[in-house]
């Protein structure tokens, strides 16, 4: 299982590198397309919007750390993930408090709605590694997991 969690890890941090690239770039065009037609994107709105770019590029830098294997790979992998899973949480409940009034935001219903069905499968991924099935995340050959690894901590 270690091939299938390095994979995931090398592929979430790729996503982060090509979309957080593009916010940082293109944040006019990024807003233009989340935005009602009547709302302005200003500039602290395009600013904003590159700061959220260079936090989902941060976010690549851990995940790849953990792609080598190591003796403490399963617990880095484990607060990567439970750190990626707070945030998609944190964005979810965002979106979908934006959602119920969605004109004083500014943010068209479409673009709440895509935002939470594409932090929704990286969560579902993210929960599962950690809280269902945690010896994936384990190196080859590691000892199977202690009674203490499913307490969450």
């Amino acid at each position: 299982m270690a091939s299938l969690i390095k994979f995931a890890l090398v592929a979430e941090a790729v996503f982060n590198v090509l979309g957080a690239l593009i916010f940082i770039v293109y944040p006019q065009a990024c807003l233009s397309h989340a935005v009602l037609s009547s709302t302005p994107v200003t500039g602290c709105a395009a600013l904003l919007c590159q700061v959220f770019g260079a936090m989902v590029l941060s976010l690549a830098v851990p995940l790849l750390l953990c792609v080598p294997d190591s003796n403490a790979v399963y617990e880095k992998r484990r607060i990567v993930y439970k750190t990626m899973a707070a945030g998609e949480i944190a964005f979810i409940i965002l979106f979908l408090r934006a959602s119920q009034d969605y004109e004083k935001t500014g943010f068209a219903p479409e673009f709440l709605t895509k935002s939470i069905m594409a932090f929704a499968p990286a969560l579902a991924w993210h929960s599962y590694a950690v809280f269902v099935n945690p010896a994936i995340m384990r190196t080859a050959g590691a000892a199977a997991p202690r009674a203490d690894d499913k307490k969450v901590q």
